[in-house]
């Protein structure tokens, strides 16, 4: 996979899995000490379409984020613990059991406590399987 700014970036899509509609047509993981700590800080934009998953995370802020964010937590298994918006320069709460921090646009995530995510290679792989 190549990498670009200490993240992987990969094609893979997110969705929600009971659904199948998609949050995120480009994936972008942060699991590196330095990338999950830098995040979406001190970038220009972050296009609707796109999500970073920080993995190995249960809590986030936004200092240096320029725009407000959904921010979704989720156990190992995609089940979604707490689901917020977070306006720039905030703490987020700390959240027990959570696996998997995902930072989409503000207005982005469609989704409630409970859910379950899924993560594919591509739309038309992930289509095809369900």
């Amino acid at each position: 996979m190549p990498l670009r700014n200490n993240l992987i970036d990969v094609t893979d899509v997110l969705a929600h899995a009971a659904t199948g509609d998609l949050l995120a047509e480009h994936v972008e993981w942060a699991r590196t000490p330095y990338a999950r700590a830098r995040g979406l800080m001190g970038r220009e934009t972050f296009p609707s379409g796109h999500a970073l998953i920080i993995e190995r995370a249960n809590q986030v802020h936004t200092f240096f984020v320029r725009w407000p964010i959904d921010v979704i937590f989720c156990d190992r298994d995609w089940k979604v613990l707490r689901a917020t918006t977070m306006p720039p320069w905030r703490i987020g709460r700390w959240v027990r059991g959570a696996r998997y921090v995902i930072e989409l646009p503000a207005g982005r995530a469609s989704v409630q406590v409970g859910d379950r995510l899924a993560i594919g290679p591509d739309s038309d792989s992930y289509a095809r399987s369900r």
